[in-house]
């Protein structure tokens, strides 16, 4: 399954962001910040089974920060029923209702990171910020320690392939490890390394350094190749590689005739520049996508006097061409379609400060308009035949979802009529095109709080209500939609006890929505 990667570094360890086709995990998280806990490596035998009646929580106990696996079949989440702030990890079987214990945490509100494989076969985590990494089975098992005994371990990640594991590591010495899921040798890849990321292949590593070097190494080892070799070594930070693996794109230097974004092959060569190179260019954004098919690039200038420019680049050198529309406008984010067919975009103009969403064909042409408000969000339906946009184009302040084709047209409304407050938070498409589920507050602020959800069909029609805030007022934490597009899992304390439980509601089947371009 198709991958982008992108990495950013900060402080020693990384920001993720990713877009893929496929994702790993549905998760939504919402209303306050997520502990982060620390778990003991020793085996824990505990079970329970937990059947539910319809409208009963599955779970119970304080349950933070959950994960639907892969395949529907688990839920993965904390909790600390046993002693307060002293979580559990736990795996949850929805069909049979069996609850397995994965670890104890030994002390309160420790750092820790869990990662569910795509294949939905382990759960892989750490102890702690600079502890030990384990993997497990997601039904339950005995813990494999994958780091060497009194070494650090940190910025975990597992390929795509879900056969091995990287991380860092400072203790006993600086480095970059690789290691198979189910344990083994763990194989020192670099001896510097801040931001490391596997190839969508999962046959490569890349890793950047602190001082700005951008190396290379196969994931099983081998002498790392560095990539940015007699180039300014400044930004090399962010970097990104293609979907078929064949390349990698960084930035390079700032201020100098040698700015601007490279591809290079990631078996190493020489870099070629990707770019446009102007003497009015001030800085190349980090922002920068590469298309899901691997043929182009998408990225920002911005120019001295304030001016800004959106281009599309070949991978292969070729001269780039600038898409965006006429000057005097601020470009605040932009994303390619799956099926790397078109480039939509949020501008502002400085002369009325209206945000407007744009779309543009990679084959080249005039932008066009979609649709103008001051407020937008925006997305693509999985198969990239619809954008599913948040927007205050009707009522100043309240938010709606729409629906467009990707070339505009008229928009359909999907959520339901709202009345007073209520404005629509968040919203998320089902992986089969055919649904989206959005979330309604009554109070939107700095903390989103949830007081309804829905599941709107996208050929039109009436939204169902899913679930809704509990008696006592308190609000909904937490959303998580599956992969198969058959559930939803969503916490809220209905007890008035100070801890969230865990629900499940099963969503609506549809009919896809007709092609609209």
């Amino acid at each position: 399954m198709t991958r982008l990667q992108y990495w950013r570094r900060e402080d020693y360890g990384i920001r993720r962001e990713r877009m893929s086709v496929s994702k790993r995990l549905r998760f939504l998280s919402i209303g306050f910040v997520l502990l982060a806990v620390l778990l003991t490596s020793t085996p824990s035998h505990a079970t329970s089974t937990n059947k539910t009646r319809p409208g009963e929580p599955i779970a119970t106990g304080g349950v933070i920060n959950y994960q639907i696996s892969e395949d529907g079949q688990y839920a993965v989440y904390l909790v600390d029923q046993d002693q307060d702030q002293f979580y559990e990890l736990h795996s949850l079987h929805l069909e049979t209702g069996t609850i397995v214990q994965l670890g104890v945490a030994p002390e309160p509100n420790a750092r820790l990171q869990v990662e569910l494989t795509t294949d939905s076969r382990y759960v892989v985590y750490k102890l702690g910020g600079f502890a030990d990494t384990f993997s497990i089975p997601i039904a339950g098992g005995t813990p494999v320690r994958l780091n060497n005994a009194q070494q650090t371990a940190f910025n975990l990640e597992v390929s795509p392939d879900n056969q091995f594991v990287i991380y860092l590591s400072d203790s006993p010495t600086r480095g970059w490890f690789s290691v198979p899921i189910t344990g083994g040798t763990p194989v020192r890849l670099g001896d510097r390394g801040n931001v490391i990321a596997f190839s969508p292949d999962s046959n490569y590593v890349v890793a950047s350094t602190v001082e700005g070097e951008l190396y290379a190494v196969p994931t099983a080892g081998g002498t790392p190749i560095m990539l940015n070799q007699d180039l300014p070594l400044e930004n090399t930070t962010f970097f990104a590689i293609s979907p078929d693996s064949s390349h990698v794109v960084f930035e390079a230097g700032q201020f100098t005739e040698k700015t601007g974004l490279f591809s290079v092959p990631i078996m190493g060569g020489t870099p070629v520049r990707i770019s446009t190179l102007s003497a009015e260019v001030a800085i190349i954004r980090s922002s920068f996508q590469i298309s899901p098919d691997g043929n182009h690039v998408v990225y920002i200038i911005d120019l001295f006097g304030g001016k800004q420019e959106l281009y599309l680049a070949s991978l292969t050198g070729a001269d780039p061409i600038k898409i965006n529309p006429p000057e005097g406008s601020f470009i605040s984010s932009f994303t390619i379609s799956q099926d790397s067919a078109y480039v939509h975009y949020t501008i502002s103009q400085s002369t009325n400060q209206v945000t407007e969403l744009y779309g543009v064909s990679t084959n080249g042409g005039k932008p066009f308009k979609i649709t103008q408000s001051t407020r937008i969000g925006f997305t693509y339906t999985p198969d990239s035949q619809h954008l599913i946009y948040r927007s205050d184009q009707e009522t100043p302040d309240i938010s709606e979802l729409y629906k467009v084709g990707l070339t505009g047209g008229e928009a359909v409304k999907l959520n339901h009529p709202l009345s007073g407050n209520e404005t629509v938070i968040t919203s998320q498409i089902t992986s089969d095109s055919k649904s989206v589920v959005y979330s309604i507050s009554n109070d939107p602020g700095f903390f989103i709080l949830i007081d309804e959800i829905y599941q709107a069909p996208l050929t039109g029609g009436e939204p169902i209500k899913l679930a809704q805030k509990p008696a006592n007022g308190r609000p909904i934490t937490g959303l998580a939609v599956s992969s198969n597009s058959e559930f939803i899992l969503y916490s809220m304390d209905r007890d008035s006890d100070g801890q969230d439980e865990l629900y499940k509601r099963d969503l609506a089947s549809y009919q896809i929505a007709t092609h609209q371009r």
